[in-house]
């Protein structure tokens, strides 16, 4: 009987940790999948919340702005998710901003501005698209049509800056125009 008290002492004590199930990892980059584990796989977006946040800590002090931004992002995506609502719903308000969506996406925007100064025009393409579909879930009509728009100008200046890249786009569409005019479509954009 003592040692099954202690064995349930143990796995509560554990299952309280932020990682748990996670293998420690000191590198920015491993912490901040692990986070999108925690977070999309196994719907615990408060261990999701510490690892991203001690991760912009860490790349903020070594001024690491890429670091920063990645992990800027991976913040947006987090407060804007399902898991983080389910949170709230189940638990109510006060581990994450009363108004997630608009702090989701002021962190893609954050991190997109950083992405443009350092010409990392790829990465920018992604914020703001991502910026677009947190401000369309918001129902901000405006702003998600400006986001896409950026999304299409970072786009541009990547093919610009990198004439061999391959950018990916998604499955029927034969190019990014096509696909963020469809974008924009859905969103109710003139």
């Amino acid at each position: 009987m003592k040692l099954l008290n202690f064995v349930l002492f143990i796995l509560t004590f554990l299952s309280g940790c932020a990682g748990v199930g996670m293998v420690y990892s000191s590198d920015p980059n491993q912490k901040l999948e692990n986070a999108a584990v925690l977070n999309n796989q196994q719907n615990r977006p408060l261990a999701a919340k510490r690892l991203i946040l001690e991760v912009i800590s860490t790349c903020e002090e070594s001024k690491d702005r890429i670091c920063t931004a990645k992990a800027w992002v991976q913040y947006g995506f987090l407060l804007r998710s399902e898991s983080a609502g389910r949170w709230e719903q189940e638990h109510g308000k006060g581990d994450f901003p009363d108004n997630r969506y608009d702090e989701s996406a002021k962190y893609f925007e954050k991190a997109a501005t950083t992405f443009v100064e350092l010409k990392i025009y790829d990465k920018a393409t992604h914020a703001y698209y991502n910026q677009g579909i947190t401000f369309k879930l918001a129902g901000r009509k405006p702003e998600a049509c400006i986001s896409y728009s950026k999304s299409l100008d970072t786009y541009k200046q990547n093919i610009d800056q990198n004439p061999n890249a391959k950018p990916f786009v998604p499955s029927g569409f034969s190019n990014y125009d096509d696909f963020i005019d469809s974008e924009k479509k859905r969103a109710g954009c003139k």
